[in-house]
């Protein structure tokens, strides 16, 4: 049984916080892409026990598998997102994205395949097509978002 993890840091500083978006992922369910001025500001707002030498981290909430009643729980914000202006392309943010996109994928085969006792992820051929539409959608909306702000608007 997974249970929740508590990744986030609830209260930011926005102090260097260029911008945050709410990606809906799937149903009730979303992400939150901060935008960092500096890398020093994501580190401080991500708090991971990672060292400090990535560009971009993707933190996910964890969920509850009870493998008596079949049943999934988890929080409806799965995901925060945290990149650096000026430092991230497509490739990290598509690779951010499918961590994210990963962990709906798991909530979304337990709560809609349970397997008796048995903890079992797997995307299949019948299932791929969603997968699929659902990151073009997510991956849409954050350009579509990004490109309505200006990076010479932040200070």
């Amino acid at each position: 049984m997974n249970h929740f993890e508590n990744n986030f840091i609830r209260k930011k500083d926005k102090t260097h916080l260029w911008a945050k978006i709410k990606i809906p992922i799937h149903q009730i369910y979303y992400a939150f892409v901060y935008i960092w001025g500096n890398r020093e500001a994501m580190y401080q707002n991500s708090d991971t026990d990672f060292d400090r030498d990535f560009d971009a981290i993707c933190l996910n909430n964890g969920y509850k598998y009870d493998i008596d009643t079949y049943v999934v729980s988890s929080p409806n914000l799965l995901s925060e997102i945290h990149l650096v202006l000026g430092v991230f392309g497509s490739g990290v943010v598509a690779h951010e994205f499918q961590h994210a996109l990963l962990n709906w994928w798991n909530l979304h085969t337990f709560a809609n395949h349970p397997v008796p006792g048995v903890v079992n992820i797997a995307i299949n051929k019948s299932e791929d097509e969603l997968f699929c539409e659902v990151t073009g959608k997510v991956i849409s909306k954050f350009w579509k978002d990004y490109y309505a702000r200006r990076e010479s608007d932040y200070q």
